[in-house]
């Protein structure tokens, strides 16, 4: 199951905000359970990458809260796993030192990242119509170093050069909801290993 409109391959006319990816799937889940009854009472895992690291914790969140529910069936959530997540804008974003450490980025340009704007700073600035002029000469600086055709998220993927591949357009950046990219998922993290659901977090 995709997570969310507006994610990933995911395409939509109406692209959901806020929590609504979480109570989409979560309405998904509870039909699907009904719609296979064989699965109902089976344990239930919930495994994502990268911005799934803001929808598995607030789904898993929200099958918590429906489990409280009267005279329901409860959903078995066993555990959940988070690859590479998006937790934390501060934490979870900055590539400076993935990229100096590949040669993709000079040490002058580190310096500049450490110093004066990274990647959290960049995107936040971007998100909300507010670039400064030093971060965007930084991040220019930073787009040349890289070079065309180099995406700076996997240095070591190959370049998109199959026109069959261009056709299903898997080589177009992902476009993540800017409504919520700056929370803080870490407390809903949190709340999970208080409310005894295991979390593994994997690269």
């Amino acid at each position: 199951m995709d997570i969310g409109q507006g994610v990933g391959l995911f395409i939509t006319a109406k692209p959901s905000s806020g929590h609504r990816p979480a109570e989409d799937n979560l309405r998904f889940i509870l039909n699907w359970l009904e719609e296979f009854l064989k699965y109902k009472y089976s344990d239930l895992y919930l495994i994502g990458e990268s911005y799934a690291g803001h929808y598995i914790p607030q789904l898993a969140t929200l099958m918590l809260e429906h489990n409280k529910l009267p005279n329901i069936a409860p959903i078995k959530l066993k555990a959940i796993a988070l690859g590479n997540p998006l937790l934390d804008l501060d934490i979870s974003i900055n590539a400076a030192d993935y990229l100096w450490s590949h040669g993709a980025i000079s040490d002058e340009t580190l310096l500049l990242e450490k110093t004066v704007c990274n990647d959290s700073r960049y995107l936040r600035e971007y998100y909300h119509d507010k670039l400064s002029q030093e971060c965007n000469d930084i991040f220019n600086k930073v787009s040349d170093e890289i070079g065309l055709g180099i995406d700076r998220n996997d240095l070591l993927l190959p370049k998109c050069l199959s026109t069959m591949i261009e056709i299903f357009n898997f080589c177009r950046s992902l476009l993540y909801q800017e409504d919520n990219f700056d929370m803080n998922i870490i407390p809903v993290v949190t709340n999970l290993l208080k409310n005894d659901i295991p979390v593994m977090r994997y690269r």
